[in-house]
């Protein structure tokens, strides 16, 4: 949908969270705004060897609920799973966020190249109760509330009159970071007929039926 103000990307869509009911979070509990990433898409970073490459994460943010969220990334290793944190702060005017992501040396990734290799969030609340994670450093992760926040995370749920708008999340190789890539329809769903299987459905017995 066009854009309700700049300078987000001009055809980006958004994604806007409200919050209806007040709530703080408890024991393990957190709640993050997720993207997960094939192993396959992951593969050409080379995380988990000395031939890793550095990234960087992108996108726009406004709202509300403004204060300190903290960004992740965590990737799935065949012996760990790793996770990278790094705080921003949201205002009610549009900003880019970029998040420089170091290479991660430590795994190798996992072998599946068809399951999740990664993902990427922003978290919105964490019950922060051993110190939370350490602000720009890999880390092995936990389950636990504190592998996805640093210390200092914003409650996203603390007021009813709360909202934040996401737009244009972007994920490269490198050190820096050009403007938004905008992929077409048509290379889109050539992306997706990679996973296509067809299925045929037969009335009577058929050779292929055992």
């Amino acid at each position: 949908r066009p854009p309700r103000s700049t300078p987000k990307p001009s055809s980006a869509a958004s994604d806007v969270y409200k919050r209806q009911t007040t709530d703080t979070p408890a024991g393990n509990e957190s709640i993050s705004f997720v993207q997960r990433i094939e192993a396959f898409n992951m593969s050409r970073f080379a995380l988990g060897t000395s031939s890793a490459r550095p990234m960087v994460a992108s996108f726009w943010v406004k709202g509300a609920g403004t204060g300190t969220y903290s960004f992740f990334m965590k990737i799935i290793t065949q012996s760990t799973q790793r996770i990278y944190n790094k705080t921003f702060s949201v205002t009610t005017s549009w900003q880019k966020i970029t998040i420089p992501i170091p290479a991660g040396t430590t795994g190798p990734l996992t072998t599946s190249k068809t399951g999740y290799g990664a993902e990427i969030g922003v978290v919105l609340c964490a019950n922060i109760d051993s110190g939370g994670a350490t602000d720009g450093t890999w880390q092995n992760w936990v389950l636990s509330a504190d592998s996805y926040a640093v210390s200092g995370q914003k409650n996203f749920f603390d007021s009813t009159s709360n909202d934040i708008e996401f737009a244009g999340f972007q994920l490269v190789e490198g050190t820096t970071i050009g403007r938004f890539e905008f992929s077409n329809i048509g290379l889109q769903l050539q992306r997706c007929h990679r996973h296509l299987y067809t299925c045929l459905l037969y009335t009577s017995p058929s050779p292929r039926d055992s």
